[in-house]
C-alpha cells in the first residue's frame, strides 16, 4: 500500500506540474495572440488610411483642375500683332557731348575699351567717351550745357 500511496502522490504531483505548465503556457499563448491582432489592426488601419490618401490627392488634384479652369476662362489673353501696346520708351541716358555722335571714341586717343569696373564707367555710358581719374563728370555734363546756353 506503501507502493500506491507513492505512486498516487507522485501522479499528483505530476498532475499539478502538467496544469502549471499548461496555465503558463496558456497565458503566453493569449498573450503572443493579442501582440499579434493588435499588429494586425495597426496595418488594417495604415491599409485603410493608404487606400484613402490617393483618393483624397485625386479629389484635391480635380478640384485644382476646376479652380484652373475657371481662372484660365476668366483670364485674357495679352494682345499681339498690331493691336498690342507700344513698347515703353527707353530710360533717358543723359546728355550727350556736343559734337560727338554716340557711340563714337576717338581713334587717336588709343585707349582700348574702358574696363567696366572702373568707378567712371557708368557716367562713360552716359556720354562722356574718354576716362580721366579724379575728373567729376557731372560737374562737366552741367559746365558743357551751360557753355551751350550762352
Amino acid at each position: 500500500m506503501n507502493s500506491l500511496c507513492q505512486i498516487h502522490s507522485v501522479s499528483r504531483k505530476i498532475a499539478e506540474d502538467v496544469g502549471k505548465e499548461l496555465e503558463r503556457s496558456a497565458s503566453c499563448h493569449q498573450q503572443e495572440m493579442r501582440f499579434y491582432e493588435k499588429r494586425a489592426q495597426g496595418s488594417r488601419v495604415v491599409a485603410v488610411a493608404l487606400e484613402r490618401k490617393p483618393k483624397e490627392l485625386r479629389q484635391e488634384q480635380d478640384r485644382n483642375r476646376q479652380m484652373l479652369a475657371k481662372v484660365e476662362s476668366n483670364f485674357q489673353p495679352f494682345p499681339r500683332g498690331s493691336c498690342a501696346p507700344a513698347v515703353p520708351p527707353r530710360a533717358h541716358r543723359g546728355p550727350e557731348l556736343p559734337g560727338e555722335p554716340p557711340g563714337h571714341e576717338d581713334p587717336q586717343a588709343g585707349e582700348g575699351p574702358h574696363p567696366e569696373g572702373s568707378e567712371t564707367w557708368g557716367y562713360l555710358q552716359g556720354g562722356l567717351r574718354t576716362q580721366q581719374p579724379g575728373l567729376d563728370t557731372h560737374n562737366l555734363d552741367t559746365a558743357s550745357q551751360c557753355a551751350s546756353v550762352l
